[in-house]
């Protein structure tokens, strides 16, 4: 079976059916079941993503994998433009990423 290695926290939110699309600079034919390896490195931006998905969630909003924006409960897109406009749409304060505290 074939496995993909990918850093936490992207691998939990594959796992546990969060994220339905990860994109490799390499091409593939394969299609079917994989195992996910959880890498020793930790993505603090990710980490920042999934935050941001489970506040979507949370708020009755789906925040899409492949990044093309926030739909709401009806499956309709509210929110595309940018990320201030996907923050914005949340209810949230939206800084630049030059401006965020990392952990």
């Amino acid at each position: 079976m074939k496995a993909l290695n990918i850093r936490q926290p992207r691998a939990h939110l594959i796992v546990h059916g969060h994220k339905d699309v990860e994109n490799r600079s390499w091409p593939t034919k394969f299609r079917g079941r994989v195992y996910v390896h959880a890498g020793k490195r930790f993505d603090v931006e990710a980490l920042l993503d999934s935050q941001l998905c489970s506040i979507a969630k949370c708020r009755g909003y789906h925040l899409s994998a492949s990044g093309d924006g926030l739909y709401n409960r009806q499956s309709q897109l509210v929110a595309w433009e940018s990320e201030e406009a996907i923050y914005h749409e949340l209810g949230l304060p939206y800084q630049e990423p030059s401006e965020r505290e990392y952990l």
